[in-house]
């Protein structure tokens, strides 16, 4: 359940919501970041930052592990010219 914490009107549904009310339409995350709405704790999602498997962002980065090439490297250490010669 998310508590109206700042007047609003909702776009989604046209109802304007009064400080206290209880608001129940889709757009709760965005009203939440926005400071329009506050999370019930029993609500709260829970924090689960173990990492689930080598392609979870929440994984530990390793400092020793190759990184792929940002760009092409110039041919024998000269740079390309992107002048017009003019």
């Amino acid at each position: 359940m998310a508590t109206v914490i700042q007047r609003f009107w909702c776009t989604s549904n046209e109802e304007v919501y009064e400080v206290g009310d209880e608001y129940k339409g889709k757009r709760v995350k965005e009203l939440v970041l926005k400071g329009y709405l506050e999370l019930d704790e029993t609500d709260q999602p829970e924090e689960h930052n173990e990492p689930k498997g080598p392609d979870d962002p929440n994984a530990p980065k390793d400092p020793d592990a190759p990184t792929a090439p940002v760009g092409k490297k110039e041919k024998d250490g000269q740079k390309k010219d992107n002048s017009s010669g003019v």
